[in-house]
């Protein structure tokens, strides 16, 4: 039996539920995913914006992103935890 993941039936635009979809399947531009399919070694899938404002050798993940990177910060503090609180 299938199961309708729940981000899927809240009242939320169509492209926020697109962008959980493709973040939920691995379809994302960060590193750690464009360096996975370019075959770089995952040490080297850095965070650019880390890296040159902050002198910070992350790996760009999603964990990164959702929690960590300032880059998303104003998308963290506008979506993120209003939604998931």
């Amino acid at each position: 039996m299938l199961h309708v993941e729940q981000y899927l039936c809240i009242n939320i635009p169509l492209k926020f539920k697109t962008a959980l979809a493709n973040f939920r399947c691995s379809n994302t531009k960060l590193q750690i995913e464009l360096g996975r399919q370019e075959k770089i070694d995952i040490h080297i899938r850095l965070c650019a914006y880390c890296l040159l404002n902050d002198n910070l050798a992350i790996i760009e993940c999603e964990y990164h992103a959702f929690f960590i990177c300032e880059k998303y910060l104003n998308i963290r503090r506008s979506y993120l935890f209003s939604w998931y609180t």
